[in-house]
Parts: C-alpha cells; structure tokens; sequence
C-alpha cells in the first residue's frame, strides 16, 4: 500500500513538472546592455522554461543562450525592444513573436559570427513593425511568418555572409506588407513545402533564394525582384507552369522589368532564375568572347 502512495506522488509530481508553466523573465535593462546580467531581468538571466520579454531598451548576447519564448516587442503598442546578437553570441528558443501589437517597433540584430535558432514557429511584425538584419546564421525549424496582421509590416534583410533556412512553410507578407532583401553573398533557403507571399509580401534578390516552390497571390501585387547576380532556384520540376505564369503578370522581374528573367532547363535538382542580361551587357559579353577567340588563334 505504502509503495502504491509513493508512486502516485511521483506520477503527481511528474505531472506537476511537466505542465508548470514558463515564467516570464522581463529585459529591464538596469545595469548595462548586456543579456548575460541577471541584474538587467526582473528575476535572473533567462533559460529554458522561461520565456524572455524584451519590450524596450536594448540586450545585446555575446555567449550561447537558450529560453522557451523570445516576446521581442510583444507585450505593449508602446514597444521598441532591440535583441543583438554579437559575434560568439548564440540564442536558442522554442518559438516567439516579434513586434506583435500595432504600434510596437522591434529590431533583430543577427551579426556575423552570430546565430538565432527558432525550433517551432518564428512570427515577425504581427501587427507592429518588425525589422531584422541577418548577417549571420538564423534558423527557423517551424514555420515562418513574418506582416502576419493587417497592420503589420517587416523589413528582413539578409547581408553578405548571412543566411536565413525555414524548415517549415515560410509565408511572407501574410497579411500585411513584408519585404525581404537578399543582398550579394547572401542566402534564403527554405526546405519545407514552399514559400507563400498571400499579402503585400516581395523579395529583392541580389544573393540567392532556394525554394521547393514560390508562390504569390494574384490579386495583391507581391512580385520578386531578382537583381544584378542574384538566383532564385526552385527545387521542384512540377513548378514550371507556375513561374512561367509569373513572368507573364508581372509577379517576376528582372532588376525591377517585368518579366525580364530566365529560367533554365531542368537540370536534375532545379530551375534557375537569373536576369536576362541587357543588350548593353549582351554586347559586351559577345565581344569578350571574340577578343578570347581571336587571342586562342593566335
């Protein structure tokens, strides 16, 4: 009998620790900028089973941090919270919300030698303004959404040496207005099903975008602009019928032409997408060749 009470104390216990709920850890910012102060939190320093609220001032990390929420922005209209991550620094969460209430302004310094990961779902600007700067690594197992309200807007850019992977279904510009830049040397990856721009969503691509499939609405107006260099590869062989119907509406562009991009053969892994070159560059690239030619004969 007594073994019987015992075990079900522990059963209570476990349950008990299992469903307690994350505490909430508030940036206050006290003492200095720096995120490892437990002076500058309401309690301690963050960490799993916690949920870090950063609704104004500025924290910056500079060693591996890890909690269940990061509410950057998200708890007032008022907000205006700035994370940093530095070189060497590291945060890990299981998801979060990012500029969450119209009114609210947050900032998402990744820099290089940085890395920010999202296990689940990562919202950006639900209904306040959101902006991000990835120079370094960011990662987003879960799915991505950045404008998700109405009100809600995001401004994402991805700098030389920054990368952004989404494992999970990426919408950009759910329902608000979101655009993404993808500088020279840059890189935005998406191994779930597709990226979806259902609102006033766009991307300026002058790095690379690889993608199973991309989608835009129709009725809206979102476009991806692929500039200079930049690629955009589609990793899907079915997705064809679909680009091709973006160049003819003006949803695809070539450094700001409609239409003006173009798609490869199938090479076995994906198609392509690359600027058509102007007659300018065309002439150009021609009598290079010929200068080559000549110089070989000689």
């Amino acid at each position: 009998m007594k073994t019987k009470r015992i075990f079900g104390c522990l059963v209570a216990l476990l349950v008990f620790v299992v469903s307690a709920p994350a505490t909430t850890v508030v940036w206050y910012g006290t003492t200095s900028n720096a995120w490892n102060v437990g002076s500058n939190w309401s309690s301690d320093v963050p960490a799993v089973g916690d949920n870090a609220h950063v609704y104004g001032g500025t924290a910056i990390i500079t060693d591996a941090r890890a909690a269940d929420q990061l509410r950057l922005s998200s708890d007032y209209a008022t907000d205006t919270g700035i994370v940093t991550i530095a070189s060497g620094g590291s945060l890990q969460v299981l998801g979060g919300a990012f500029a969450q209430f119209g009114g609210s302004v947050g900032t998402l310094n990744v820099q290089a030698g940085g890395s920010f990961t999202s296990t689940g779902a990562w919202t950006v600007g639900t209904g306040g303004s959101a902006t991000m700067v990835i120079d370094g690594t960011v990662q987003v197992n879960g799915q991505f959404s950045s404008a998700h309200g109405s009100t809600g807007t995001a401004n994402i850019t991805i700098g030389n040496g920054g990368s952004l992977t989404v494992g999970g279904i990426m919408y950009h510009g759910y329902s608000g207005t979101s655009v993404i830049t993808v500088n020279a040397g840059g890189s935005l990856a998406c191994t779930g099903p597709y990226i979806y721009s259902p609102g006033h969503g766009s991307f300026v691509v002058g790095g690379t975008i690889t993608t199973p499939a991309l989608y835009h609405n129709p009725n809206i107006g979102n476009f991806t602009d692929i500039v200079g260099n930049g690629k955009v590869y589609v990793t899907t062989l079915s997705e064809l019928a679909e680009i091709s119907s973006y160049l003819l509406d003006g949803r695809l562009k070539g450094n700001g032409i409609d239409g003006n991009v173009n798609i490869s053969a199938w090479d076995g892994s994906k198609y392509t997408l690359t600027v058509i070159p102007e007659p300018a560059t065309l002439m150009i690239l021609a009598l290079g060749g010929l200068f080559l030619k000549r110089r070989a004969a000689k």
